[in-house]
């Protein structure tokens, strides 16, 4: 049996009518930048996230570039960041020529550990960046409240957490601000790149509205120095359609990830636990395993498809080789990498694929 990561053909054909007629749509009217699409999905998922403003932008990079620099922060200012994160979560920060102050993820959850913050603050801390990681968001409260006692902004990466809840609070509306990726293999994906940032302030929003369009209010007047950062009129039409499904998307994802539970509780992996403030997405399915790479080439060999997420974590890339960073630096994320592993998730995945692949790890 054949078990793809992804399957976006079967996605598009359950939507090809809802799709085709979204192309058609956006070819008829001839706007193709900044036009009533990109407003009318903007209006939609700031609703959605119950988030006052949205603002669509080019890609989930651009997102988190462009929400740290409406701040007005400083060159050399710092930025506290989960060591365990994609490497565009550090790169958006050094873009924004902010330096990445890594902390250590929490056992068990892949998580920013939120009493390990604290100690990483300095007089040149601005912001604290948490990233909704994988299937669930880190403990919220007290990263939110320690922002609040130590006058830090709180900007989120919210690149995977299409729908994620927090105590029953939904990522979009959950700090500041917060940065979404509309990648193909999004719980909420494009058809190409594309990514949003929500905010329910005013002065913020604004101001990324002008980031995101070469820095103008008018066509032609720039009044600051901004960026060709634009959320596609046709990407936007196509996320319209989707996002209508993500939460029945989202439930087949959590009855998927049940089932992957009960079949691997005593497989000798470690399966991921949500945590009881969250209520998961699960953009992937991560378990652990010391044996990581064997199971991985058998079910290679087993035609399932696998994903490490990720396999060098940011502070061992050579492009923060300056920083001097060791993996005995952060152990827990380093063990994470070396043992991680992401099996197939998606919502067209069958309950047989899932015993299919959970039958090959146990053998």
């Amino acid at each position: 049996m054949k078990v793809p990561f992804q399957n976006l053909r079967a996605l598009y054909r359950e939507l090809k009518d809802d799709l085709d007629s979204a192309y058609f749509r956006v070819m008829e009217h001839g706007n193709f930048i900044l036009g009533e699409e990109v407003k009318l999905f903007e209006k939609e998922f700031a609703n959605y996230c119950g988030s006052k403003y949205c603002v669509g932008v080019a890609s989930g990079l651009d997102a988190l570039t462009l929400a740290l620099e409406s701040q007005g922060f400083k060159t050399g200012d710092e930025v506290i960041v989960p060591a365990n994160t994609y490497i565009a979560t550090w790169i958006a920060i050094s873009r924004a020529g902010l330096v990445p102050v890594p902390v250590e993820a929490r056992k068990g959850t892949f998580q920013m550990d939120h009493e390990k913050i604290g100690d990483a603050i300095t007089e040149r801390t601005r912001a604290i960046m948490p990233v909704h990681l994988y299937f669930q968001t880190p403990d919220m409260d007290p990263i939110l409240e320690l922002g609040r006692e130590s006058g830090v902004k709180v900007i989120s990466d919210a690149a995977q957490a299409h729908g994620v809840r927090y105590k029953d609070r939904i990522v979009g509306s959950l700090c500041e601000i917060e940065c979404f990726s509309f990648f193909p293999t999004k719980n909420l994906g494009a058809l190409g790149d594309g990514g949003a940032i929500t905010t329910n302030s005013s002065e913020t929003y604004e101001k990324l509205l002008m980031l995101r369009n070469y820095g103008t209010k008018r066509k032609y007047v720039s009044e600051i120095i901004g960026y060709n950062s634009r959320l596609d009129e046709l990407q936007a039409a196509f996320l319209r359609v989707k996002m209508s499904r993500l939460e029945m998307w989202n439930r087949k994802r959590r009855e998927l990830a049940d089932l992957y539970a009960m079949e691997l509780e005593d497989s000798g992996l470690e399966i991921p636990r949500p945590q009881p403030y969250a209520l998961p997405n699960w953009h992937i399915y991560p378990v652990m395993s010391d044996q990581r790479d064997k199971i991985q080439s058998k079910l290679n060999k087993a035609d399932v498809e696998s994903i490490v997420h990720y396999p060098i974590p940011p502070y061992l890339q050579g492009a923060y080789k300056q920083e001097h960073f060791t993996r005995y630096d952060f152990p827990i994320s380093t063990e994470i990498a070396n043992n991680i592993l992401s099996l197939p998730m998606h919502p067209y995945m069958g309950k047989e694929q899932v015993e299919y692949v959970s039958e090959v790890i146990r053998s």
